[in-house]
């Protein structure tokens, strides 16, 4: 399962996908459930370079 998720996570971050796109997208939002993924985990490591640049 641990797997499964941190290649999710490496296609989120290749194609630049947000946690967003993925909660507007219901399949996508249960895939992420289903792998057990944290969606607001994923999304800070992008909030913390968002904040350093202002």
């Amino acid at each position: 399962q641990l797997e499964a998720s941190t290649e999710l996570i490496a296609l989120m971050r290749e194609f630049q996908i947000t946690d967003d796109d993925i909660r507007s997208d219901p399949l996508l939002y249960e895939l992420f459930v289903a792998a057990g993924i944290d969606l607001a985990g994923v999304s800070e490591d992008k909030e913390a370079s968002s904040e350093e640049g202002i």
